[in-house]
């Protein structure tokens, strides 16, 4: 079991805050006797943060890029909309060829 203020309250049957309020050197020494996470070389460390900061700008600058092809995509629906209208317009109006009778 892992030692920590809320694994010792639980067990104590009391609530962490009478612990931190009023038993500060006994919180003191749960810190100290809890185990210290096997942490990465600070170079690994390093390289995946600055890894993670390259990837959330790059999505950013993904997000920007999709928000601008929607905006051109609406505009390009807007423009077929008006070219069929137009055209449809143009059927509409367009002058039926007279037909003349042919000679027998």
């Amino acid at each position: 079991m892992r030692i920590s203020p809320a694994t010792v309250c639980r067990e104590a049957g009391h609530s962490r805050n009478a612990l931190y309020e009023n038993h500060k050197e006994l919180l003191a020494e749960i810190r100290k006797a809890r185990p210290v996470p096997s942490a990465q070389p600070p170079s690994e460390r390093d390289s995946l943060r600055d890894e993670l900061e390259q990837l959330r700008a790059a999505r950013q600058q993904l997000i920007s890029e999709n928000a601008a092809l929607l905006y051109r995509v609406q505009i390009a629906e807007k423009g077929r909309a008006k070219a069929e209208q137009r055209l449809a317009e143009m059927e509409r109006l367009r002058p039926v060829p007279i037909r003349r009778p042919v000679d027998k």
